[in-house]
């Protein structure tokens, strides 16, 4: 099984990670490449797929050079986990074709892999998406912020409004993700940033629900303030509050335009 963490970028994609990796002892691999190895220190399976992933006619050499670059074990040293199970590692973007794609939602080990595309045209009945929205208004000034202390920035924030940036709009990313969930059914989960950084059980909750992971109820994440010391470039806002007060005036109301009919759709009251 796949579960995809998809979300516009500052949505919230750090939030859920953290809860599933606290509740149901899962790491969840990020698809892009500028992250180190998670756990730090990697334990390869060896045999791994035997009994479980080659399928009928494929050569068990040729299945294992395929797979052995991205799969890992969880190293049980290293909390909190308490049992072993594979994992794709970082950077696995590029494995992700339509044949592996299949192949690892065939199997009976649930993959979690964070994502910032849009949805693919077609998913297999062993993916799963879990997709987490917010409020435009804080996504956007999160965003231009990170962005701002990286080489090269020359981006305003009538850019990030209007969508002239590396993901694109704000609204046509959910437009696209809203159109997947009819496709998806059942196997689609959306949360709001705005519930689950308040109560993570709810977000919890309907994650068990979903795809019928256990989980431990008394787990907690890891405190905000801590990771924003840590790296205040990548935790620099996890509070919705006073965000208007970044924009012009101008900016409010031009962001009301270009968002507001998504925002109504999502359940965000709007100016």
């Amino acid at each position: 099984m796949i579960v995809y963490i998809a979300s516009y970028p500052r949505c919230g994609n750090s939030l859920t990670r953290d809860i599933i990796h606290a509740y149901f002892q899962r790491p969840t691999a990020n698809i892009y490449p500028h992250e180190v190895p998670y756990p730090r220190r990697l334990k390869y399976a060896e045999n791994w797929q035997v009994g479980e992933a080659i399928p009928v006619g494929v050569k068990a050499r040729r299945w294992w050079l395929v797979w052995n670059q991205w799969t890992a074990v969880y190293d049980l040293n290293i909390p909190p986990y308490t049992q072993a199970h594979r994992y794709l590692i970082h950077g696995s973007q590029k494995t992700l074709t339509r044949i592996n794609r299949l192949r690892f939602s065939q199997e009976k080990t649930i993959f979690f892999l964070k994502t910032h595309e849009r949805p693919f045209r077609y998913y297999f009945p062993g993916e799963y998406v879990i997709q987490i929205v917010r409020h435009p208004g804080p996504v956007l000034r999160s965003y231009h912020n990170l962005l701002r202390k990286t080489d090269g920035f020359n981006k305003t924030v009538d850019d990030f409004i209007d969508g002239r940036v590396g993901y694109g709009s704000w609204s046509d990313y959910h437009q696209a993700w809203n159109r997947a969930e009819r496709r998806l059914g059942r196997r689609y989960l959306r949360l709001r940033f705005e519930e689950a950084s308040t109560d993570n059980l709810i977000a919890v909750r309907a994650i068990h629900q979903l795809i019928g992971l256990p989980y431990d109820a008394n787990a907690t994440t890891r405190n905000f303030e801590g990771l924003h010391q840590q790296d205040p470039q990548m935790f620099g806002f996890g509070s919705n509050q006073a965000w208007e007060s970044f924009y012009t005036p101008e900016q409010l109301t031009r962001l009301y335009q270009v968002h507001g009919e998504m925002m109504t759709a999502l359940g965000y009251d709007h100016a």
